[in-house]
């Protein structure tokens, strides 16, 4: 293979590779702080002069989705890998509301008798419930069209972008709120036992993911 068609190969000089840390961490992370940029980006841009705004609004709702459905999927996985790496009992879907009020919410309970619905909590559930009532699975942000050959989005013409990433930061606070209160019970775990669990590791990821 030509050199200028490959898309991954390493530089000769180590301090010219980036390094790829497969974490949950990173990728929550990467997903969230590219979604902050592009949306600083976008913000800043005018609206009515400039073509570049409309075209890159899809990627930045897609981020912002995927960093949703990856941090959900994650809580999910530590409180599962916390009740003695017990598999949940079917697989998951993309659907943010399902992954909150399905399926995270009585894994959360599962580590903690106490956890119950207050104001946050609510507010996290309705605004996984809006988002989802346009998209389910995150294709009508990446494709114009559906599978049938329907329009993506059906009823979303119009979006307060502004409003929406206000909103996104808001969820992320909350959720963040919610994986330091299990990264308690996590750690009562810890990632070191995996090794010795990794069947039952596996199973798990399989059906998370």
């Amino acid at each position: 293979m030509k050199e200028e068609f490959r898309f991954f190969k390493k530089n000769p000089a180590p301090r010219k590779n980036v390094c790829l840390e497969k974490s949950f961490e990173v990728y929550r992370c990467g997903y969230k702080r590219a979604a902050e940029v592009l949306s600083k980006k976008i913000l800043s841009l005018k609206p009515e002069n400039n073509k570049n705004y409309q075209s890159m609004i899809f990627p930045l709702l897609y981020v912002y989705r995927h960093y949703f459905e990856i941090t959900l999927k994650d809580l999910i996985r530590k409180c599962y890998l916390f009740n003695d790496f017990t598999a949940p009992e079917t697989s998951f879907n993309h659907d943010l509301n399902d992954l909150w009020s399905k399926k995270l919410k009585p894994a959360v309970k599962k580590i903690e008798d106490s956890f119950e619905e207050h104001e946050e909590t609510k507010e996290i559930a309705e605004a996984f419930k809006n988002f989802t009532s346009f998209d389910k699975n995150g294709e009508g942000f990446r494709f114009p069209l559906r599978k049938d050959g329907r329009q993506s989005l059906a009823g979303l013409n119009l979006l307060d972008l502004k409003h929406f990433c206000k909103t996104a930061s808001k969820i992320s606070f909350l959720l963040e709120r919610l994986e330091s209160e299990i990264h308690f019970y996590w750690h009562a775990v810890g990632e070191t036992e995996m090794p010795d669990n990794k069947r039952k590791y596996n199973k798990v990821l399989k059906r998370i993911f």
